[in-house]
């Protein structure tokens, strides 16, 4: 989910999670979306994208919505700050959280990736 686009609120984040999740309610609750998330014993992976712009749902998202996901969510959360320490330092959280830096890959690399998934040279320049 790119995070650019849902409204930075509790209320955006639900609305975007229940239609990702094909459910029928607009304004969705947490435990309604919990819910749905436990209909399936499969792997979920909840994708974050653009975190950054996030910055204030942090403290709701750590303290109260992940906490409430079942065992078979897995929460990514992308971005080009830092996560906040708290995710690093409230206990709990070290053995649950892992934080790992990309680099940019060089040019070659780059290239070699881009045509190994299909793009043209055209696509790739």
């Amino acid at each position: 989910m790119d995070c650019r686009e849902i409204e930075p609120t509790t209320k955006g984040l639900l609305a975007a999670l229940g239609a990702a999740l094909g459910m029928q309610e607009s304004e969705p609750e947490l435990p309604s979306v919990v819910a749905r998330l436990n209909e399936t014993s499969q792997r979920t992976v909840l994708a974050l994208d653009t975190y950054e712009t996030f910055g204030l749902m942090d403290t709701w998202l750590r303290q109260v919505f992940v906490p409430a996901l079942p065992e078979t969510a897995l929460t990514v959360i992308a971005s080009r700050q830092a996560p906040d320490s708290a995710w690093l330092t409230t206990p709990g959280w070290e053995s649950l959280f892992r934080e790992i830096k990309l680099q940019e890959l060089p040019g070659d690399e780059a290239h070699r990736m881009l045509k190994l998934h299909g793009l043209t040279q055209s696509q790739v320049e």
